[in-house]
């Protein structure tokens, strides 16, 4: 039975959204099933990203940990905390029109992805950005919506930029770092507000606390939960252009109730994922970093929402 349950370990089809997966206890033996029963708990999905947590979003119980402390790079999902501190000092309206300055532009981070800046822009994979270029327009709505739905990062440097900043000379990357030690992020560090440099660090568990803020903040998740925008553009000589916009999350909308969620990727930390899901009436976070791949990361978010409803409906069950 032993070499049944690890060859059949788990199984997806060809297509993220609508794959299914078999879990430790969909491969039992009948007999080992029947025992299985009178257990509510699950040996859970198998995972090849280096970390992972489940939590019950209602009470902020962990139903599932791998290495949950441990301290890995969390590339994009960094933007999270750069819209939730851009909000916290933003002095604009949304509609504000932005010019778009040679500064705002220059992305100061290590990462080797801003070694070829048209490359990246153009790019459909993350590190992206939006289209846009020096003496440009966009509005502070747009920016905002380019920096959470595409994960565009120029827009992302250009949220930090156009913060309204305190007195006392800290810097907008203080902020992120202060906000981060205000709600119990501990073993969380930032260096950059786009996320390229894999000096941004933190942990699963941090990261669910993140999650559960900006779940708060319904300016933050509205722009999660779109799938596509449309932003508009005045160039330099006063043409009105547009730029269609795709969310890098390709779950929502899939057979489990994503939400929202960020998607991250450096070479350096793997594909990450912070986000709630909802299936069978069960709301759960879900953050992942270090996955192999692209489609692993979204099979793996999948099958966590999918398995920690499961779990919490067993338990409401037996109550």
């Amino acid at each position: 039975m032993i070499t049944k349950i690890l060859f059949l370990f788990f199984l997806v089809s060809s297509s993220p959204a609508l794959s299914s997966v078999i879990f430790w206890d969909n491969v039992l033996s009948q007999e080992d099933a029947a025992l299985a029963e009178i257990s509510t708990v699950s040996l859970g999905p198998v995972l090849d990203a280096q970390s992972a947590i489940v939590i019950d979003a209602e009470t902020g119980k962990v139903l599932l940990d791998k290495s949950k402390q441990s301290i890995l790079p969390i590339a994009s999902i960094t933007k999270l905390m750069t819209a939730l501190v851009f909000l916290n000092n933003n002095e604009k309206n949304w509609n504000d029109l932005i010019l778009i300055k040679p500064q705002y532009l220059n992305l100061d981070t290590e990462s080797p992805y801003t070694s070829d800046l048209k490359a990246y822009i153009e790019s459909d994979l993350e590190p992206s950005g939006l289209k846009i270029s020096q003496g440009d327009k966009i509005t502070v709505q747009d920016i905002f919506y380019g920096t959470m739905i595409k994960s565009a990062n120029n827009a992302s440097n250009v949220l930090a930029r156009i913060s309204s900043i305190p007195c006392c000379g800290k810097t907008f990357i203080d902020l992120m770092n202060e906000k981060a030690q205000d709600i119990g992020m501990l073993n969380t560090h930032f260096v950059d507000s786009t996320g390229l440099n894999h000096k941004n660090y933190s942990t699963t568990q941090d990261l669910a606390k993140l999650i559960l803020e900006i779940s708060k903040n319904q300016d933050i998740t509205s722009a999660l939960e779109k799938k596509f925008h449309r932003i508009n553009i005045i160039d330099s000589s006063k043409n009105k252009k547009t730029q269609a916009i795709y969310n890098t999350n390709i779950l929502l909308n899939s057979f489990i109730d994503n939400i929202y969620g960020k998607t991250g990727y450096l070479d350096e930390g793997g594909y990450c994922f912070a986000g709630t899901g909802e299936y069978l009436g069960q709301k759960v976070i879900v953050v992942i970093l270090g996955a192999a791949t692209s489609e692993s990361r979204f099979e793996q978010v999948k099958s966590l929402i999918y398995w920690g409803a499961n779990q919490l409906n067993k338990k409401k069950l037996i109550q």
